[in-house]
């Protein structure tokens, strides 16, 4: 898509205003940042490259940190939404959803408004919220550091217990941050399941190999 999806905003501009709206409520905050969010995209245009994303995936990264700027802005106390007649169902429908919204944490509520409010794929939500290549990329690095201690650790060499310990603690902190994703969006070649495979052999190799040199040098 050419550069000048800005001259034509009008689908764009709803899009944004309903993303700021879930994490902001209906309201001027919605309107500021999405008019916030239009003059960055205005002032960075020629930043937009459509081989890493589309137009409105660009957008809404925007408009995130123009609603983070505003929540950070804001004081702690929220109005209430106001009443309304009881038989007016669709604005209680709509009141009611808002209340439920903003019972949600910032991080489930972001979700939401990524979502249902700018109609984002799971996969162009995924993109939004991690750098994925880089994700990869250290999975990667961990995976050839775990097989080398592996291989080290093969032959029974005591000495290449301390090395793979940090490997191994590495490892299980990278594991235990490493947003679990399905494979339609991560791909099936995602380093992190083969990590997990050799993390399990390298867990097993240091064990026996601890093992040995424990019983080697216990006190008679």
């Amino acid at each position: 898509m050419p550069r000048d999806f800005l001259s034509h905003p009008e689908d764009l501009i709803r899009r944004v205003y309903s993303y700021a709206a879930y994490r902001l409520g209906d309201g001027p905050d919605a309107e500021d940042a999405t008019s916030d969010a239009f003059e960055r995209a205005l002032r960075y245009r020629e930043s937009f490259d459509p081989r890493k994303g589309t137009p409105l995936a660009w957008m809404i990264g925007i408009a995130r940190r123009s609603v983070d700027d505003l929540l950070a802005a804001r004081t702690p106390l929220v109005a209430e939404p106001p009443d309304v007649p009881t038989d007016d169902r669709d604005s209680v429908l709509h009141i009611d959803l808002s209340r439920a919204v903003e019972r949600l944490e910032e991080r489930d509520r972001e979700l939401v408004a990524l979502r249902y409010g700018a109609d984002l794929t799971a996969k162009q939500i995924a993109a939004q919220l991690w750098d994925l290549a880089a994700v990869a990329s250290h999975a990667q690095r961990l995976l050839e550091l775990a097989d080398d201690a592996c291989t080290s650790l093969a032959p029974g060499d005591p000495r290449a217990l301390a090395d793979s310990f940090l490997v191994s603690v590495a490892t299980v902190r990278f594991l235990r941050s490493e947003p679990q994703l399905p494979r339609q969006i991560v791909g099936e070649a995602w380093p992190a399941d083969r990590l997990r495979t050799t993390y399990g052999r390298l867990e097993r190799e240091y064990a026996t190999v601890l093992g040995a040199f424990v019983a080697e040098n216990a006190a008679p």
